[in-house]
């Protein structure tokens, strides 16, 4: 049987990745190992069942395999086993972020791709899994294409560049919290021409991770409520900054 991830790309490196995950797969030490890290479930006897039930080619919001992946990026952190079926899960998202910056990144996908998967191995074995406790998939990709694309060209970025144009790159990456510095930068100032503290609150508490749902829960609002309150938190934001960079 073939592996669930393949690939048809050629590009020396990502077949390597192929042929070593094909060496693993079936390989019984392996599977010893990891059946000893006592993950959900019943022992696994091929290891495209643990990227499975990691949640590949299931629903982002399934949590059942959200939680299976929190147990394996736990332990990616020490254990070079786990950090590889770790990367092996998010592969496919990987190639999609390499194909999409290839198209605009000097030295085009063969650059990008060496870009993305040395930044996600980076970020499997560093994932602030403490802290990020849910959606550990999107995040983690998130992340590989903020430190792989975003992260050095933000730092390189000439001082007289504006805060409102800073904010709209925060935007575009969905608040996530390796932005929450300068989120609370952004914030702070827009705080002090006018931003209410209730859209203050708000962002940052999306930003730190928490649910919709929840938000909602505790504000006694529906969760399209806490979207709209959202984007009209932003809008204001971009106002105001907008307005101070004039």
């Amino acid at each position: 049987m073939s592996s669930l991830i393949t690939t048809t790309v050629n590009y020396k490196p990502l077949r390597h990745l192929q042929r070593e995950w094909e060496r693993l797969r079936h390989d019984p030490h392996t599977l010893a190992e990891v059946n000893s890290w006592g993950l959900p479930g019943s022992p696994v006897t091929d290891l495209d069942e643990v990227v499975v039930r990691a949640g590949f080619g299931k629903s982002a919001t399934d949590s059942i395999a959200d939680t299976y992946f929190f147990h394996l990026i736990s332990l990616a952190k020490h254990n070079d086993l786990a950090a590889r079926i770790s990367l092996q899960r998010i592969v496919p998202s990987v190639l999609a972020i390499a194909r999409r910056r290839g198209r605009i990144t000097p030295g085009g996908f063969d650059h990008a791709m060496t870009e993305c998967l040395t930044t996600a191995w980076m970020q499997v074995r560093t994932f602030p899994i403490e802290r990020r406790t849910k959606k550990i998939a999107a995040n983690l990709v998130r992340d590989v294409e903020y430190h792989a694309f975003v992260r050095e060209r933000r730092k390189k970025v000439h001082p007289s560049v504006s805060l409102a144009e800073r904010h709209h790159e925060l935007v575009t990456y969905d608040l996530e919290p390796h932005s929450l510095d300068e989120l609370n930068e952004v914030l702070a100032l827009a705080e002090q021409h006018g931003l209410s503290n209730y859209h203050s609150t708000l962002l940052r508490r999306i930003a730190s991770g928490e649910h919709n749902e929840d938000i909602a829960r505790s504000y006694k609002i529906s969760a399209r409520t806490v979207r709209d309150h959202r984007a009209t938190a932003l809008a204001q934001v971009r106002d105001i900054l907008e307005k101070i960079n004039e």
